[in-house]
């Protein structure tokens, strides 16, 4: 039983802090990774392309009169990325229905375990109940004893909770005589592992029978309203052909201004966010699980949260895997926690013996 309401009854301070009537906490949860929410020049920005464009754009992609600036992201982030092209949405669960809906028709789909829900072609979906690579194992001998040829492998790049990044090597074993296409989302990881790159496609091995589109929340570590998906010319152009693409408005051109404009900031905080995970991070003994370079703690011992919240502290903590099951505390660390915020943090770790 938590001491405190949930953050529905609380006030956001500075977005590191949570106010409680007259009572102040730091706050280490949330997925705004980068703390792009109140930074001062990104904010700049987005009135820049309010007083430009207006709040919004409520017309079709596909309408005859057409805004240059959506293209020209889309190039921009195509480019900073790695990929062929890329596509923006209103929403990163619209970028992965679109990509679902149109891909699964020409191929056997196969969910990993964990696989988000705006992944799924239906409201339910029945996902394989055990480990990542276990999974991978049993996938790779599936398809080279199937009699089916073209494999649409539906994925996660990372589960944000626990957390673990997915290793995607051992689909090198597949056969030559077999097609792959790797549907995956980097909702967490996209702009806050590397400033540049997708970073968790690093594992995927390259194989002229093997074809990758990535989808992405772009709400996350980047700070905008949009979904994002990345992928050949040939793939995006059939994307561009479905009803969600057609027939949905696109994200307000504010928020695309934005993204243009914000390169140095999404740098300069995604190198604030790495120092402050390695900070914290080197404090850590082997009662805690997390990867390098991303940002979420779990402690594997007893909860923490009420400790914590009784030390002026409050985490993300919440039931996993199920509705029943007991919370899951998780430190969350962002670019706007200073030294002086986590080694508050630690501290309290030390006074109720979790470091």
């Amino acid at each position: 039983m938590h001491t405190l309401p949930r953050t529905d009854n609380l006030e956001f301070g500075a977005f590191k802090t949570l106010k409680l009537k007259d009572s102040e906490y730091l706050f280490f949860g949330g997925t705004a990774y980068l703390s792009l929410q109140n930074h001062s020049d990104f904010l700049q920005h987005f009135q820049e392309g309010l007083r430009l464009f207006g709040l919004n754009n409520g017309t079709s992609r596909t309408n005859n009169v057409q805004l240059g600036l959506y293209k020209e992201a889309e190039t921009q982030l195509a480019n900073h990325f790695g990929f062929e092209d890329s596509i923006l949405l209103s929403s990163g669960y619209l970028a992965a229905q679109l990509a679902i809906r149109k891909l699964s028709a020409n191929y056997t789909v196969l969910y990993s375990p964990g696989a988000h829900p705006a992944l799924w072609l239906e409201e339910s979906s029945t996902l394989p109940k055990m480990n990542f690579q276990d999974w991978v194992d049993e996938t790779v001998k599936f398809i080279n004893e199937s009699e089916e040829q073209n494999f649409l492998i539906v994925s996660n790049t990372v589960d944000n909770v626990l957390p673990e990044f997915y290793n995607f090597s051992e689909f090198s074993k597949v056969s030559d005589d077999k097609n792959l296409h790797f549907l995956l989302d980097d909702s967490h990881g996209i702009g806050v592992l590397v400033y540049n790159q997708i970073a968790s496609l690093e594992n995927l091995p390259k194989r002229q029978n093997f074809e990758y589109t990535l989808v992405a929340s772009l709400a996350k570590g980047m700070g905008i309203d949009a979904g994002i998906i990345l992928g050949s010319f040939e793939n995006l152009e059939n994307l561009r052909k479905s009803g969600f693409y057609v027939g949905a408005s696109p994200s307000s051109p504010a928020f695309i201004y934005t993204l243009q404009k914000a390169g140095a900031i999404y740098k300069q905080q995604q190198e604030l966010l790495q120092k402050n995970i390695e900070y914290f991070s080197q404090n850590l003994n082997g009662d805690w699980q997390f990867v390098d370079k991303f940002p979420v703690f779990v402690y594997k011992n007893q909860p923490i949260y009420n400790d914590l919240v009784e030390r002026g502290i409050i985490i993300s903590s919440f039931a996993y895997p199920n509705p029943n099951d007991p919370p899951l505390d998780r430190i969350v660390i962002s670019a706007h926690h200073n030294q002086k915020d986590l080694d508050t943090l630690i501290k309290a770790l030390k006074e109720i013996k979790a470091l």
